[in-house]
């Protein structure tokens, strides 16, 4: 974003935009909540977007914020969140802990946007969507990046979201991240936002 610096993350081109576009929908004063945070990248992408459109959010970050590996180096999660935070002037609220608890701050119904992005195992992310999903608001957004075919996490969108309007934003765009909304007219409007994205099992019914 114009004005701020880079921040390191595991996203690929076209997610940046696909964050930015959930903002034009957003409703100003919206809640969110992010799952697996790791530098604050996402978070600061749609925290950013929402501000160069004169709207607010309050963005809960859940995170362990304990030491990554990554490549072989370790990572200190929370320093660098932090210093992501500073840098960026975002003032998301840090939910320090296991999300199959600290999902409980949020009310049924409460959040305009969930973002997943925690355990990857089939057993974590299954937890996530199920703790998460009905915290969603009925014409909210929940993503989940990293739904890989044949994998943990893709099984568990498949099990859980089969029967919610969702659509998918597959590599180069993106890493596999599923968009989900009840309300299909909004989500056809993010899809046409972002311009790119396939209809798993042909367009919403």
């Amino acid at each position: 974003a114009e004005g701020r610096p880079d921040i390191e993350c595991l996203m690929c081109p076209m997610e940046p935009t696909l964050y930015d576009a959930a903002c034009e929908l957003l409703p100003d004063r919206a809640r969110g909540a992010e799952v697996g945070c790791f530098k604050g990248g996402s978070a600061c992408i749609v925290w950013f977007g929402m501000l160069r459109r004169g709207k607010s959010m309050v963005m809960a970050c859940h995170d362990l914020f304990a030491p990554f590996d990554l490549n072989g180096a370790t990572v200190d999660v929370e320093a660098a969140f932090d210093a992501s935070q500073a840098a960026w002037g975002f003032d998301g609220i840090k939910v320090k802990g296991d999300s199959k608890v600290t999902h409980a701050i949020h009310q049924d119904g409460s959040l305009d946007y969930v973002f997943i992005d925690g355990d990857h195992s089939y057993e974590g992310a299954a937890a996530d969507i199920a703790n998460f999903w009905p915290k969603v608001k009925p014409d909210g957004f929940m993503l989940v990046q990293d739904t890989v075919p044949g994998q943990g996490v893709e099984r568990a969108v498949h099990e859980l979201l089969a029967h919610v309007p969702h659509f998918l934003v597959e590599p180069p765009h993106s890493h596999y991240v599923i968009v989900a909304c009840r309300d299909a007219a909004r989500l056809r409007a993010l899809r046409e936002n972002v311009g790119v994205g396939s209809w798993p099992g042909g367009d919403i019914q």
